[in-house]
């Protein structure tokens, strides 16, 4: 509060100039007592600790007199009925120790975003729901690793490329084990696909990371030339180390050689699988490399994985 990170700061407006956008959640914490209160939204807002103790959400905001910056008007909106807008959200309240906390915070902060998408369908003589679940991956990620998207880009010779995100949602030192680096074997990731290839680009994914770091080299004066930063680890293996908080962007070619297909038998109300298997439509590489990210940047981590596009249609249309 009252203050910004890298330079003097004067506080002229107590009120307005300590509220933040808060797009999952706020929390404040007791380090005597070792106490945390969590607050997780369904959407962005305004937050902010104006008093010690205390915070304050802005859930929606009515100024009933002008603001003096040239619209000339109250930011008053009635409604079609005259009597104000009607607000609707959800704000789920914890308070716990302070390590039980964050990951209550961070679990369900990502559940707020990410909530499941609610199908409906017509009955059809009563039949029973009864599909099996099935993953594209081989086994769980370790709790602190979340998959951002999988999203498919382009199609050349029979192989499809998938723009792939992942991310380590903790902070550094945030909690006593789920804040430490984690490794993911990223040829052991998907079920029935055989990894070639993986190599590390930008974020936007349209540029060799290497690249990018060429043209981005700054002239420092004596007072940060000296600083120690983070040394860059070159890709060399199919392990990614995934380092809090920390962004990798990886290019990574594979190809299907089986894919397991459970349909429906309306009959009996069974299902019958079937195994189904792809020839591979590239030559496979011996050095395979993958990457050792550098530590942390609060951002988020994307790939790009090549699959056939037979086996992309059954795997999520």
């Amino acid at each position: 509060r009252d203050r910004r990170d890298g330079y003097n700061f004067t506080q002229s407006e107590p009120s307005a100039g300590n509220y933040y956008p808060i797009v999952t959640g706020i929390l404040m914490k007791d380090k005597k007592q070792d106490l945390q209160m969590s607050v997780v939204t369904d959407r962005a807002q305004g937050g902010g600790s104006i008093r010690d103790g205390q915070i304050e959400i802005m859930i929606h905001r009515r100024v009933s007199t002008d603001d003096s910056l040239g619209v000339s008007e109250t930011l008053n909106e009635m409604g079609i009925d005259n009597q104000g807008l009607v607000i609707r959200g959800r704000h789920l309240l914890a308070l716990t120790k302070i390590e039980d906390g964050i990951k209550f915070f961070r679990e369900h902060a990502l559940k707020s975003v990410w909530k499941p998408i609610i199908a409906f369908r017509n009955d059809v003589n009563n039949e029973p729901l009864n599909y099996k679940p099935w993953s594209l991956l081989k086994s769980e990620l370790p709790p602190q690793i979340n998959i951002l998207t999988i999203e498919p880009l382009t199609q050349e010779n029979n192989i499809l490329t998938i723009l792939f995100r992942v991310e380590h949602f903790y902070e550094p030192n945030e909690h006593s084990t789920l804040s430490k680096t984690v490794s993911i074997q990223i040829d052991k990731i998907f079920k029935n696909h055989k990894v070639h290839e993986a190599k590390e680009v930008t974020l936007g994914a349209n540029m060799d990371k290497s690249q990018a770091f060429e043209r981005l080299k700054w002239k420092l004066d004596s007072t940060y030339a000296n600083k120690k930063g983070h040394e860059e680890i070159p890709i060399r293996s199919t392990r990614t180390t995934k380092y809090r908080l920390q962004i990798a962007i990886l290019i990574i070619a594979v190809s299907s050689f089986g894919l397991l297909i459970s349909t429906p038998n309306h009959e009996n109300n069974t299902h019958v699988e079937k195994q189904v298997f792809v020839p591979e439509k590239i030559e496979p590489v011996d050095d395979v490399p993958v990457v050792e990210t550098t530590p942390p940047e609060p951002t988020n981590c994307a790939y790009r994985v090549y699959l056939d596009q037979q086996n992309f249609m059954t795997l999520f249309m």
